[in-house]
């Protein structure tokens, strides 16, 4: 791997300015195309978060820290909960699946999303029941309706819920972005693993094919 200037953690702790919406949509699609290659070889990253999403000083993103990656299998097999930092850890992660695959890793990549739009953490938990909690006030409580099973994973009982909220209030923290913005951010913080986009499905988003076009930011 050439060499790359910084990694997307410290240059965001470091900007004056935000990145600009075509800077966000270039970002986002290279991290998408680099974990599109990884799903294609049966490799799951288990650990994308800014810090290792390394950008050279062309605006060039590389996915860097393969540590915890594992190849996945169809049936999968168990692994270990444990993986992924806190604040991009998938929900089934948090509730204690051994069972799961590539859509960690796209819950880690709303995450990032999230965090290139408001430019600050988004979901900055301390511990597992913060970060529940986190993710209800931000996408609403699950059920058994929109998260079929979920009950019985073994974390369940052990996690409070305020099933109290309900709604999706990404539109709240998200604003000035288009619909699509919204839509895509949405599909990717999805509760259901089996409803999340997969990788290929978030590439073809109409968010990457309206204006303004992709723009590799320029790091001076």
């Amino acid at each position: 791997m050439e060499f790359c200037e910084c990694d997307l953690g410290t240059l965001l702790d470091n900007m004056r300015t935000p990145f600009s919406h075509s800077e966000v949509k270039s970002l986002l699609q290279q991290l998408l195309c680099g974990l599109e290659y990884c799903h294609s070889h049966y490799v799951v990253h288990r650990d994308l978060k800014l810090p290792n999403a390394l950008v050279t000083r062309s605006g060039e993103l590389k996915i860097a820290d393969f540590g915890l990656a594992r190849l996945y299998h169809k049936p999968t097999r168990p692994m270990t909960p444990q993986v992924a930092t806190l604040w991009y850890r998938a929900p089934e992660l948090i509730f204690g699946s051994t069972e799961y695959g590539p859509a960690i890793d796209l819950w880690s990549v709303g995450c990032i999303f999230g965090e290139l739009l408001t430019h600050r953490p988004f979901m900055p938990g301390k511990s597992e029941q913060e970060q529940v909690d986190l993710i209800v006030d931000m996408i609403g409580a699950p059920t058994e309706r929109i998260w079929p099973g979920f009950q019985q994973l073994p974390m369940a009982p052990l996690l409070r819920i305020a099933k109290d909220k309900r709604y999706n209030n990404l539109k709240l923290v998200v604003r000035d972005v288009s619909a699509n913005t919204t839509l895509l951010l949405n599909a990717l913080l999805t509760y259901d693993p089996r409803k999340r986009l997969t990788v290929q499905g978030a590439l073809d988003h109409p968010y990457f094919y309206e204006m303004p076009t992709a723009t590799r930011p320029v790091i001076k």
